[in-house]
């Protein structure tokens, strides 16, 4: 490996999101595992070596995005995040690996995964949905990065393998989504997905999703244990409290601004401290404390809202620009591009 490292750094909004260690360690035991060394590139990014790291500890997230750009060019593999994921192993997860293993059954292991996302990654927005026996799981990335499709597939990915690892071996056929959606271009040949996925696999579609049949994610893990699994719950969501009240008031104001699917007109800071029992300095205060500001938590929720409309291509620039609360196309052009690389029209094509 060259001795000289270029390292990009990742152009995105200043939102102070964060994202577990384990990202890192799991990214370096795959290329490890295909005869990469990423030990200097852990100089350069000047992270610390796995052996001083808890499992529980969160780095910027912009950093880590950096970290799998450079480890997918040294590996030389275009589709890093989606053979990370397929040969990620459960125990890398640590405490929550155990959760997952002593759950009933596959959809209650996707639950807790889908609940607890945060502590992986502060950038996840997820839901999961059951309606006529069909389950669905939807993941929206909330920062704009050249290995977002990275992460994302290293996360279905390894969703997947996770449903095949925690059941009986007879059944592990049994676990796999019916159809995987992708926002972005495919990064290997269709045949790789399909291979991994063991289903349809679409993209450039309007939302990541996987699409599974109920049935197959209500087949039991292999032994689990309730006893200990009540016990380890309570200490995961012990650790996932502690990480939200660090931000508390962050995400009080991110529900806030989420709170009404279209704003007649978006709450200034002096409203939304009014509408949080506050007032504006002490909520300028508190969210300064947090690492974050109105301003970034408010352009952040813009940001994912404009995606979504500009990706459905029912409505011009100018009528986005109009529900983003900007006064004209042009402010929402340069905003979008500072916000994503690219005008809202070369993210539409």
């Amino acid at each position: 490996m060259t001795t000289k490292i270029k390292i990009e750094l990742s152009k995105i909004m200043s939102y102070d999101y964060k994202a577990s260690i384990q990202y890192i360690k799991i990214a370096s035991q795959f290329a490890v595992a295909n005869n990469v060394n990423l030990t200097e590139l852990q100089h350069a990014f000047s992270l610390p070596s796995n052996s001083q790291v808890p499992d529980n500890k969160k780095l910027p997230l912009g950093k880590i995005l950096d970290f799998w750009h450079q480890a997918a060019e040294l590996t030389s593999d275009k589709a890093f995040g989606l053979h990370a994921g397929v040969n990620c192993h459960l125990s890398s997860y640590g405490i929550f690996a155990h959760v997952l293993m002593n759950c009933d059954h596959v959809y209650n292991a996707i639950r807790l995964t889908n609940q607890y996302s945060y502590l992986l990654n502060e950038a996840f927005e997820n839901t999961l949905t059951t309606e006529q026996e069909i389950t669905i799981y939807t993941l929206e990335f909330l920062l704009p990065h050249v290995a977002a499709p990275q992460i994302i597939e290293f996360h279905f990915a390894s969703m997947v393998q996770m449903g095949k690892q925690i059941v009986a071996r007879k059944d592990s056929d049994k676990v796999h989504p019916v159809r995987i959606e992708f926002c972005h271009a495919p990064l290997t040949t269709l045949e790789e997905y399909k291979r991994i996925f063991e289903c349809d696999v679409v993209f450039e579609q309007t939302e990541n999703r996987m699409i599974s049949l109920q049935e197959a994610l209500l087949t039991p893990t292999n032994a689990p244990n309730k006893g200990l699994y009540h016990h380890l719950l309570k200490q995961v969501d012990a650790i996932f409290q502690a990480n939200l009240n660090q931000k508390c008031h962050s995400r009080k104001v991110s529900d806030y601004l989420k709170s009404e699917k279209e704003w007649v007109q978006w709450p200034t800071l002096e409203e939304t401290a009014d509408a949080l029992g506050t007032s504006p300095s002490t909520l300028k205060r508190k969210l300064k404390h947090e690492g974050g500001s109105f301003q970034e938590i408010f352009d952040g929720i813009r940001y994912q809202r404009a995606r979504h409309i500009l990706r459905s291509n029912k409505y011009t620039v100018s009528e986005v620009a109009y529900a983003m609360g900007f006064s004209c196309a042009a402010s929402f052009g340069r905003s979008f591009k500072r916000w994503s690389g690219m005008s809202p029209s070369e993210f539409m094509r």
